[in-house]
């Protein structure tokens, strides 16, 4: 738990996993209004084979949510189908790139919007079983 007065330290999280007193992950993540916006920095992936640190991290970063009362999470974008089996969907993205060089915008531009986002197989774990 993040220590101080500033508002920026009351919004901060960040949680560390240890086995047998070794640091084998660690995450964070910012309150600001009613979102959670989670970052993991570092993961041993050899420790998340065999102990699901990774999927620890987004169980722990839902349950902030709840008890902060966010209304969303922002898990970022990688790791898709993990956080698809928490109910997590995606969402589109779109970002600004102007190089100074008008030229450059030109032949930069149909490149850039032919980047389409890897296929993953979207979970929902909502779904009604019907008998």
């Amino acid at each position: 738990m993040p220590t101080g007065n500033s508002r920026w330290a009351k919004a901060l999280r960040f949680l560390a996993y240890d086995l047998n007193g070794a640091i084998i992950g660690f995450s964070s993540a910012f309150l600001h209004g009613s979102t959670l916006d989670a970052h993991y920095v570092g993961l041993d992936h050899e420790h998340n084979e065999r102990h699901a640190v990774y999927q620890r991290m987004l169980v722990d970063h839902l349950v902030c949510g709840i008890q902060h009362k966010a209304s969303s999470i922002i898990f970022g974008r990688t790791a898709e189908q993990a956080k698809s089996n928490l109910g997590a969907v995606p969402e589109d993205m779109y970002f600004l790139v102007r190089h100074r060089n008008a030229m450059a915008n030109k032949l930069i531009g149909p490149l850039l919007r032919s980047v389409q986002p890897a296929e993953f197989e979207l979970r929902n774990p909502f779904k009604r079983v019907t008998a």
